[in-house]
């Protein structure tokens, strides 16, 4: 996920600086956008894991009760 965030960062920063090169801006605009597909890609991966963890293993595990105090 760092690594995505930086790859984007990266792009951005190249397409700022590219004031005048059209070929320097249409890379970093390529950057920004595999960086954001592969953020995407991963969040929703990381979703997904999510969901199905709790679907499946977490239905029916319940926490131990809290001790009672006197």
């Amino acid at each position: 996920m760092a690594l995505a965030i930086v790859y984007f960062m990266v792009g951005v920063f190249r397409y700022l600086l590219a004031a005048g090169d059209d070929e320097a801006k249409a890379k970093g605009r390529s950057m920004i956008i595999y960086g954001l597909i592969g953020i995407f890609v991963m969040v929703a991966v990381w979703g997904l894991v999510w969901v199905l963890l709790n679907t499946f293993v977490g239905a029916g595990v319940q926490a131990p009760p809290l001790p009672q105090l006197p």
